[in-house]
């Protein structure tokens, strides 16, 4: 096996992790009714727990330079979208509509946008193939019968959340794969991946809650409801931070190790087929013939993508 395939494949084992801890953390969030101000306190909490990591980097923040600190701008601004749009889609929609398409829309784009500003790491071949299964398999999740295929099923309030937080997540893993490997030039110690994956989930942490504080502040309806989620939810909201810092921490490392950030973005897709499998055996959700053979699609199209 090459280096390129023994990293690849080091990635995929790491994203798999990812994509377990993050099918469970939005299966949560939308059985718990999450808002804005909830993952506004989970970032918080995320933030604060990681503030040691600061201290090992105290010599190098000051070099970094001005286009990384414009990297951060932008992940936290992309990073406010993904949060809002996914709790107001969980808000007005299933979980198992929304989710599917909130992660199938960054797969199709993030590998078009590759490969229009060539970056050298737009997928090839049968990565190609992988990734059009996936989405397709995405896209059939939500149906609950093959005779009802229409534009109807995807023009609700819930979908048109849901494309917002798939754009949201297409922005920041763009601007992270390209912040990520312009800050491993600047490693400090032994720290290494892990460590400088920690050091930016820290400083995208902050940026975040900037433009979600300024959120809260807007819509007053949600900033109001900080004053409950602090004394009522803040232990919840604290787990579901360290959760979605696990999984992303994860995937910033795999995304330093994988040939192509395309990969990395379909290969998490995996969490769809984990999240349907908790909708239909913790929460009853129906077993549409549809659902099943979009499930499949999915695991075909990642085996595709990991081949690739």
């Amino acid at each position: 096996m090459g280096y390129n395939s023994c990293m690849n494949l080091a990635a995929g084992i790491l994203v798999t992790i990812s994509a377990v801890i993050h099918a469970s953390w939005n299966y949560s969030s939308k059985k718990n009714g999450a808002t804005a101000a909830y993952f506004f306190a989970a970032v918080l909490a995320s933030g604060v727990m990681m503030t040691p990591i600061l201290f090992w980097y105290r010599e190098v923040i000051g070099r970094l330079p001005a286009v990384f600190w414009l990297l951060v701008v932008l992940t936290g601004l992309f990073e406010a979208i993904y949060y809002i749009s996914l709790t107001s889609a969980y808000q007005t929609g299933d979980l198992s509509v929304a989710y599917p398409l909130l992660r199938a829309i960054p797969v199709v784009l993030v590998a078009l946008i590759s490969l229009v500003i060539q970056d050298g790491r737009q997928p090839e071949g049968i990565g190609w193939l992988g990734i059009l299964l996936v989405a397709l398999g995405c896209l059939l999740l939500p149906l609950a019968s093959f005779r009802k295929i229409n534009l109807e099923s995807y023009l609700t309030l819930s979908c048109m959340y849901a494309l917002l937080a798939g754009l949201g997540t297409t922005g920041y893993s763009l601007v992270d794969d390209r912040a990520l490997r312009l800050l491993q030039g600047y490693q400090v110690g032994e720290l290494g991946r892990a460590g400088t994956a920690i050091f930016y989930l820290e400083v995208q942490a902050a940026s975040t809650l900037a433009f979600m504080g300024l959120y809260l502040l807007i819509n007053r309806a949600e900033g109001r409801r900080l004053t409950t989620v602090i004394p009522g939810q803040l232990g919840m909201a604290a787990r579901t931070g360290f959760m979605v810092s696990a999984t992303y921490a994860l995937v910033l490392v795999a995304m330093s190790l994988a040939s192509s950030v395309s990969y990395v973005v379909a290969f998490r897709q995996q969490s769809i087929p984990i999240g349907a499998v908790l909708g239909m055996a913790l929460q009853a959700e129906p077993r549409h013939p549809p659902r099943m053979v979009g499930i499949g699609l999915v695991f075909v199209g990642l085996v595709l993508v990991a081949a690739a």
